[in-house]
């Protein structure tokens, strides 16, 4: 039989098993014992454990893998194998059966297992799935190049967010720069629709439950392509099909997606919930999208008075006025004395061109030579050449701001 080299752990790398029958806990225990780096420092043998005595024990112990047996009670190898993840994703969570079937496989996976290993325990394929999950680990402790990320907020629905995110997107990714979009509502987004992207097999929600098993080669799958070389992670285009991923689950999502692209622009849903918050605290910087009417201004107030409350840094936040004319009834000057910080960008009111963007499916073209045109232009340049620390603050960007 042939070995599998691999490179021994730094340290040693715990495994923890559940409810596995003594023969195969038996295999598993003189496979492992063999391996340098690897150790099984807890094996837990029944399932009459309560689901919190069960974290507890975990928390304690801090496996860096657990092994669950799924032929005992497969229904709560399942919950367990779920409320693992949730709870503490660095776990890898490895099952163990006696059946190969697609449909039991393919449950394993949903639940959060990253591997599916087969009784009795073989050991090249409990070797190659350590070796694997050790690799994986020690890849991500290697401090990586990040990209920028940027999350833009509206503060009551309609104020436009979609259209600028799928506009600053498109416009990055034709220069060159790897650029990803992420439509984070929970139900219907639009970008597929004024990216006329068609229906798509995927959805972000679904990456961050797998976010147990990302890796370059799952997220390739998910993602869907535009014709500027956009990468876009959709919405779900139903009702109910998100579940509820953890908010670490999110945040370590987000995290893995800035090390893949250079620029990752995340449109979020109006509202100020968990996983708009994670996104902001995972983002170089918060985009908050208001128009110029005072139900827009009130409400732009309110959410600033949450981030501080969150304990965003107030340099962290940009202010954008979308729709903005000259005319408008609330000027930009009573709207900067009323919210005590200045306006980044004031994007003109370009109604016509904008509805014609959307109904077509194609964003304005950057050799319009519109001012929505060339004002989008001048804010992919602050996105990827400058530093967000550095930006200045009291001024204004964009045609109407100069």
């Amino acid at each position: 039989m042939s070995t599998l080299a691999f490179k021994a752990p730094r340290r040693t790398l715990g495994i923890v098993t559940v409810s596995v029958d003594k023969w195969a806990a038996a295999s598993l225990r003189e496979i492992v014992g063999s391996l340098p780096g690897f150790s099984i420092t807890g094996e837990i043998d029944r399932w009459d454990a309560s689901d919190g005595a069960l974290l507890q024990d975990l928390r304690q112990r801090q496996p860096d893998v657990c092994i669950i047996d799924f032929d005992n009670n497969r229904e709560a190898a399942v919950a367990r194998a779920e409320q693992i993840k949730n709870t503490m994703p660095a776990i890898a969570v490895f099952a163990l059966a006696s059946e190969s079937r697609p449909e039991n496989i393919i449950e394993a996976m949903r639940s959060g297992c990253s591997e599916y290993l087969l009784k009795p325990p073989a050991r090249e394929r409990v070797v190659e799935a350590l070796v694997k999950h050790e690799q994986k680990k020690r890849e991500r402790g290697v401090p990586a190049k990040r990209g920028k990320a940027y999350a833009f907020v509206g503060v009551k629905g309609g104020t436009g967010v979609t259209v600028l995110a799928t506009h600053l997107a498109t416009r990055a990714a034709r220069r060159g720069i790897k650029t990803l979009l992420i439509d984070q509502h929970p139900a219907l987004g639009d970008i597929s629709v004024y990216l006329n992207l068609g229906k798509h097999q995927y959805h972000f929600y679904e990456l961050v439950h797998n976010v147990h098993r990302l890796d370059p080669e799952l997220l390739e799958g998910f993602v869907t392509k535009h014709s500027s070389g956009l990468h876009v992670l959709a919405a779900p285009d139903s009702f109910g099909a998100t579940g509820r991923p953890s908010e670490k689950a999110l945040e370590s999502t987000l995290d893995f997606l800035r090390e893949e692209y250079e620029l990752v622009i995340i449109d979020c849903a109006p509202g100020l919930d968990s996983y708009n918050v994670g996104s902001i605290d995972r983002a170089d910087a918060v985009y908050l999208v208001a128009a110029p009417e005072l139900p827009s201004v009130r409400n732009l107030v309110r959410y600033l008075e949450h981030l501080t409350r969150f304990d965003c840094p107030p340099e962290k936040t940009r202010i954008v006025i979308n729709r903005y004319d000259k005319r408008s009834a609330i000027r930009d000057d009573q709207i900067e004395k009323t919210i005590r910080m200045p306006i980044s960008f004031l994007v003109p009111n370009s109604y016509a061109e904008v509805v014609g963007a959307i109904n077509s499916g194609t964003p304005v073209p950057a050799n319009a030579k519109t001012e929505l045109a060339i004002m989008i232009e001048q804010w992919v340049d602050t996105l990827v050449d400058k530093p967000v620390a550095k930006l200045e603050h009291k001024r204004r960007f964009g045609i109407l701001g100069l």
